[in-house]
C-alpha cells in the first residue's frame, strides 16, 4: 500500500474543510442533504469551473489529475450514494473520517 502524502492546509483550506466536516457530520445526522458543490465549502472556495478545483486540498488525491485539476475522485465521495441507504451512510461516514484525516494531519505539517 502506498503512503499518503497529506496536503499541508492553508488557513483558507483548513476553513473551508472545517465546513465541509460539518457539512458531512450533518448528512451523517440526517439533517444536511448533499447539494454537490452547491453546499460544499470546499468546492465554493476552490472551485474555478467544472472538473477544475484549482488548489483544492482534496483534488491531490485524484490519481489521474493531481492539484490543479479534478476534485473528489480520490475520496470516499465517490462511493456515496444518497439513494441507498446503507450504502449511502457508509460512504458519508467514510468520507467524514477521511476529511476528518485531511485536517488532521493537514494541520500537523
Amino acid at each position: 500500500m502506498a503512503k499518503i502524502v497529506w496536503p499541508k492546509l492553508t488557513k483558507k483550506a483548513a476553513r473551508a474543510l472545517r465546513g465541509s466536516i460539518k457539512k458531512w457530520e450533518g448528512i451523517v445526522a440526517g439533517t444536511i442533504e448533499d447539494e454537490g458543490p452547491d453546499n460544499c465549502p470546499l468546492c465554493k472556495a476552490y472551485m474555478v469551473s467544472f472538473l477544475n478545483c484549482g488548489n483544492c486540498p482534496l483534488a491531490v488525491f485524484d490519481p489521474d489529475q493531481g492539484p490543479e485539476r479534478g476534485g473528489c475522485a480520490g475520496t470516499p465521495y465517490m462511493e456515496y450514494d444518497p439513494y441507498s441507504k446503507d450504502k449511502g451512510m457508509a460512504a458519508a461516514k467514510k468520507e467524514l473520517r477521511f476529511l476528518r484525516n485531511v485536517l488532521k494531519h493537514g494541520e500537523q505539517k
